[in-house]
This record gives structure tokens, C-alpha cells and sequence, in this order.
């Protein structure tokens, strides 16, 4: 039983540690190939040039998978116009330059545009890298669409920093069916800037931190305006607005989103309300073992003020003198309880729902206990699958508490907490499985430290040679004291 427990948890995990599987190794389907090292995709917008056949299949599968995706975040049906040409180069065991996708928009002389990309496959080559290009070039293809002469030289960027990023973690968003664990943090946290810092912001000026704060906020920005009334469509026209439109980006949220801005202040009191909306989670977010055993634990702490059963026992006191060896033996009662579960300085007693018999006497019992019944239903839609029928019985504790009944309580309690710990204990172990199947036994790597390698294999390499006079000077010199 506890080895199929532990699959169990550990099937549930590997969900999360599924990653993006390599982009050379997808299946090239729905590709037209030809002559002279050329693949063009399904829809035959995409055309790639370079490298060999499986690798430009695989590319030309990977980039019809964006536009789908960036399609159904916008609603919109596939009527493409300007081709967009991925020119590959390089291998994966060269270093990385500094541009690795650098993307160009060519104007042709009968009208219309041709968007090309050339693509440096190296070390640093990773499929977001890639995703954010491409979304990049179907943006610049929306934008271009309807404006085949349009003269956009001299204004500045095309595209907008700031929606291309948030289209792009919008779509990562809808990928996953939630936001990202940093996204979300930075959610809860607060941490999210306003819009007139989201539009006028210079990415490349902030350093990393901000930076995924202003990707985080760049995707909520996004999202709050698809969601609104016919958001998608609205946001599309903004999308193909922006070849022929001079004015500023507020005034551009302004135009195709009346709804939101009346003024700055109403735009930011907009963006709030959005924020904390977006902030309260959902059915969808289902908690891990580990945080929904933390979230069962504080949603069966039972909370009441000490002075209201002194204010009672006085009251009865005063009322029926005959009961007052009872009243006496209350108030010892509640202070005791008060002493050992009451924290300093405080007016209020928590103790778990284990320790019923503390709070049996109370006049809100009743009322107590369906509080705690609110928050274990609201639990319930999103604790892991192997809490759900703990909490049930819990809540048939709950009812028998209410109604006075103690009879086998004690019972029904012990047995839950063993249960419980049982299921930490599983999740420990599942999480050693996991662990160490992605160490030993898959093929692919999660790609969650990619980064730190990077630094430390760009740390290791020799520093390039340096031409001016000093370097050159300094190297024949310890030429000179090597050859002695």
C-alpha cells in the first residue's frame, strides 16, 4: 500500500518536472520540404533555410505550436499575409554570442513586407529563447498585416517592449494553466508596478530581479486586458494600431480600452482591482502534499476572544447567585486554558480542533465550528487529491462537535493524525524518488539551474585576447618570462 501511495505522489509530481523537451528532438510533422535545404511549415508561413531536414522540421512544428498558441490568446483566426523566414546557423557546442535571434523586417518594393530572422544555434540556445523570437516576428507579422505601405522608419521600436514580453509570459501562463511559482509570488507579494512604470519602463536598465518583476507584471497587464469585454478583439486592433499610431502608449491603452481609463488615477485604481482579483486562487491551483497539509493545519485552529467567557460567566454570576460554585469552576477553567493556549498580550485563544474539549463550553461553539467547516470546504477544491477524504471526515467531526457529541471523537481524531503524518511521510520519500529519478533515469534536464551552468561554464572559459597596446605589451612580456 505505501509503495503504490508513494507512485502515486510521485506521478502527480512529475508533472511539474515534465519541461519543455528538447526542440531538435520534436517530431517533424505537417512539413513541406524542398530543394536546396529549404522546409516550409503547414501553414507555409514559416520558411526555414539552413541546417538539415529533421532540425528545420522540428522548427517548423515548434513555431506553428507558438502562433496556435499566440491565435487562441488573441482569438484570432490564422489569415497571415508576410512570411516569416528563420535562417538557422551554428551548432550547439559553440559559445554563445551576443545576439543569438536577430530579427529584421525588409519592405518590398510592390508592397508588403518580408520578416526574417537569422538564427545562431549555440550552448545558450534554450526553446524560450527561441518561443519569445517567434512570438516576436507573429506580432510584427500582426502589426504589418493591414499596413502594407506604411512608413514605420524613424519612429522607434515597431513593437512595444512591453507587450511583447507580456504576450509572451501570458502565453507561458495559459500554457501551464497557471502562473509560474515566481510569477505568482510576485503576485501575492504586492510587488507589481503600475502601468505607467509597465509601459515607460526600459527593460535592459534593471537588473535581475526587477526584471522578472516587470516580466510578472507585464503578463498580468496583458491578461487583465484579453479579459476584458471583448478584450481579445480590442486587443487586437491595438496590436495592428500600432504601425500608424504616434501618440503614447497611454494614450494607446486609452483608445482601444475606453473602459479602463478615464484618467491616471482611474487607470491605476483599474489595474488594482484587476491585481487583486487575479490574486485569489482558483479551483485550478491544486496545492502540493506539503502545502495542503499546512493549509489543513491552520484551517482546524479554532479561534475565540477569552473576555467573552469571563463576560459570560460574570453575567451568569450576577444573574443566578445559587450557581456560583459552577461559575467559579468556569472561570478556572477558562483561565487555565487561557494561560496555556492564549499567546502574550493577545485577546484571542487558538488551539486545534484535537483540543475540542477546551471550547465545548463555549456560548459560540456553534458558530466556531462552522467557521472552521467554511474554510475546510474552501480547502477542499484545491488540496491534494489524498487530503480530500481526510477533510470530509473532519467536517462529520465538526457536525458531531456542534451538535454536542464527544462520543468517539478522540478515536476518529488520533486515527486522521496518523493518517496525515503517514502521508508526509510518503511525500518525503516520493520526493527522494523523484529526485533521484530525474537525476539517473531521464534523458532530458528540467532546465531549472540552466542558467547557473551557463555562468559557471562562461566563468571557466579563457578570457578573449585584447587588442590594445597594454595587453599586447603584458603577453610578449610573460612570453619572454615563460620561454626563460
Amino acid at each position: 500500500m505505501s509503495k503504490r501511495m508513494i507512485g502515486i505522489i510521485a506521478v502527480a509530481m512529475l508533472v511539474d518536472l515534465a519541461g519543455f523537451q528538447s526542440l531538435l528532438h520534436a517530431v517533424p510533422a505537417a512539413v513541406v520540404s524542398e530543394e536546396g535545404g529549404t522546409s516550409r511549415s503547414r501553414s507555409r508561413q514559416f520558411i526555414i533555410h539552413g541546417k538539415d531536414g529533421h532540425t528545420r522540421g522540428a522548427f517548423c512544428v515548434f513555431c506553428e505550436d507558438v502562433k496556435d498558441d499566440l491565435l487562441g490568446l488573441l482569438r484570432r483566426p490564422d489569415r497571415w499575409r508576410s512570411p516569416i523566414v528563420l535562417q538557422l546557423s551554428g551548432h550547439t557546442t559553440a559559445i554563445s554570442g551576443d545576439n543569438l535571434i536577430r530579427p529584421k523586417i525588409f519592405q518590398l518594393a510592390g508592397g508588403g513586407f518580408r520578416l526574417q530572422a537569422d538564427i545562431e544555434i549555440s550552448d545558450g540556445f534554450t526553446a524560450q529563447l527561441i518561443r519569445e523570437g517567434v512570438i516576436q516576428m507573429l506580432l510584427a507579422e500582426l502589426i504589418l498585416r493591414s499596413h502594407t505601405t506604411a512608413d514605420f522608419k524613424g519612429h522607434g521600436n515597431l513593437l512595444p517592449e512591453w507587450l511583447s514580453i507580456g504576450v509572451t509570459e501570458a502565453i507561458e501562463y495559459r500554457r501551464q494553466g497557471r502562473p509560474t511559482e515566481l510569477s505568482s509570488s510576485i503576485l501575492r507579494s504586492g510587488k507589481i508596478i503600475s502601468v505607467t512604470d509597465i509601459i515607460f519602463a526600459d527593460p535592459r536598465k534593471i537588473n535581475s530581479i526587477s526584471r522578472e518583476i516587470y516580466r510578472a507584471s507585464c503578463c498580468y497587464l496583458i491578461l487583465a486586458l484579453v479579459g476584458q469585454d471583448e478584450g481579445s478583439m480590442k486587443m487586437g486592433r491595438m496590436i495592428s494600431d500600432l504601425a500608424v499610431f504616434r501618440g503614447s502608449p497611454q494614450a494607446l491603452l486609452e483608445k482601444h480600452f475606453p473602459g479602463i481609463a478615464g484618467s491616471n488615477d482611474s487607470l491605476e485604481k483599474w489595474w488594482a482591482l484587476e491585481l487583486a482579483s487575479m490574486a485569489q486562487p482558483t479551483v485550478k491551483d491544486v496545492l502540493d502534499p506539503l502545502k495542503s497539509e499546512r493549509a489543513l493545519e491552520n484551517s482546524l485552529k479554532v479561534r475565540y476572544v477569552e473576555r467573552e467567557q469571563k463576560t459570560q460567566a460574570v453575567r451568569v454570576f450576577r444573574n443566578r447567585p445559587k450557581m456560583i460554585w459552577s461559575v467559579l469552576r468556569l472561570r478556572k477553567k477558562v483561565d487555565e486554558a487561557g494561560e496555556k493556549s492564549l499567546p502574550a498580550n493577545s485577546d484571542f485563544i487558538e488551539v486545534d480542533i484535537a483540543d475540542y474539549r477546551q471550547f465545548m463550553g463555549h456560548p459560540d461553539r456553534v458558530k466556531l465550528l462552522a467557521d472552521i467547516e467554511v474554510k475546510l470546504l474552501q480547502l477542499s477544491y484545491r488540496a491534494f487529491p489524498l487530503h480530500r477524504r481526510m477533510i470530509q471526515e473532519y467536517q462529520v467531526i465538526l457536525t458531531l462537535l456542534a451538535k454536542g457529541k464527544t462520543t468517539g471523537i478522540d478515536e476518529k481524531l488520533a486515527k486522521l493524525a496518523a493518517a496525515r503524518a503517514d502521508l508526509a511521510s510518503l511525500t518525503e520519500k516520493a520526493t527522494d524518488y523523484v529526485n533521484w529519478y530525474e537525476a539517473t533515469q531521464v534523458n532530458r534536464r528540467s532546465g531549472v539551474f540552466t542558467a547557473y551552468k551557463k555562468v559557471f561554464k562562461d566563468l571557466n572559459r579563457p578570457l578573449p585576447p585584447r587588442g590594445d597596446g597594454l595587453s599586447v605589451y603584458l603577453d610578449d612580456l610573460d612570453k619572454e618570462f615563460r620561454q626563460d
